[in-house]
């Protein structure tokens, strides 16, 4: 989970200035869309995806 987070910083908040919280909310559910893999199984989730958990 703290990858996470770091990838999120370095990917989306730390890319530019945000004027408002809509345009950074915004840009971090584009990002994760894009980027980040939710149908890899966690066996931390008992081998289901995050989305199914």
């Amino acid at each position: 989970m703290e990858s996470f987070f770091v990838l999120l910083h370095k990917n989306v908040m730390d890319r530019q200035p945000w004027v408002t919280r809509g345009e950074l909310r915004l840009a971090i559910v584009v990002w994760i869309e894009r980027s980040y893999y939710r149908k890899r199984q966690h066996r931390r989730l008992r081998k289901i995806t995050p989305i199914d958990f």
